[in-house]
This record gives C-alpha cells, structure tokens and sequence, in this order.
C-alpha cells in the first residue's frame, strides 16, 4: 500500500480546519450575552481570523487539488468551500450577536 502523501496533506488541512471551527463554535457559544456595553465584546482579531480561514482554506485546497492528477478534485473543493461557508456564518453570527448591544 502507498502512501499517497498529497491527499494526506489535503485531508489534514481539511481536518485541522474542522477541528478550528469546532473550537471556534464551542467559543462563541460560550461568550455569555450583555443587555449593554458593560460586557465583554469579543476581540476584532477573531472576526479576521474567521474571514481569513474562509478565504485561505478553499484557496490552499483548490491549489492542493489542481497538483493532483484523479478525479477528486470535486470533494476536496466541496469540503473547502462547506468549511468557508461555514466560518463565514460563524462570523456573521458573531457580529451580528454580540457585535452591538440593545440598552433600553
């Protein structure tokens, strides 16, 4: 048996950015919620890291996937594409639930 090592390092990459968004999930569900400013609001840097991971991961597994030469592009690429989907909408949810804050 081979070793195929370039989708061992499009399945790891695919798998470390699950394994990312999971955490990333688990986070934002734990921030508790404040009526006003007196909370804590998350930190900019995260609404960077959810937007970069959207774009970097389907263009680093795009990239992977033209290097191989079988018909699995189409996975690889759907996989991606479902993680960008994915951290986009954690992004959106973060912003537009803690992002502001309702004071009566």
């Amino acid at each position: 048996m081979t070793v195929r090592w370039p989708h061992v390092a499009l399945s790891s990459v695919l798998g470390l950015g699950a394994i990312g968004l999971t955490f990333g999930a688990v986070w934002i569900a734990g921030i508790p919620t404040y009526a006003c400013t007196e909370g804590m609001a998350p930190n900019g840097w995260v609404y960077v890291g959810f937007i970069l991971f959207a774009l970097g991961l389907p263009t680093a597994v795009i990239w992977g996937t033209l290097q191989l030469h079988e018909n699995v592009h189409r996975h690889y690429v759907a996989a991606a594409v479902a993680e960008a989907v994915i951290s986009l909408a954690l992004a959106l949810y973060l912003g537009s639930h803690y992002g502001h804050f309702q004071c009566g």
